[in-house]
């Protein structure tokens, strides 16, 4: 059986934290002027650039890992 991944919404760094935290897999965000998100907190280019070095590495997923 496949292993299910969480994918977390995040509109801040207080949501990120929490959700890396928590064991999501992955986080999905905004960024100011850049995303469909527009009503949900987005991240600037500053809060982005912390967001990046706060997340622990990851292997990068290869199309038929699924």
């Amino acid at each position: 059986m496949a292993r299910i991944e969480i994918l977390a919404p995040v509109g801040s760094e207080e949501m990120l934290r929490a959700a890396v935290f928590s064991g999501a897999d992955a986080v999905y965000l905004g960024f100011s002027g850049f995303n469909a998100r527009t009503g949900a907190g987005n991240f600037d280019a500053d809060s982005l650039q912390e967001a990046v070095r706060f997340c622990p590495p990851c292997s990068p997923k290869s199309p038929s890992a699924s």
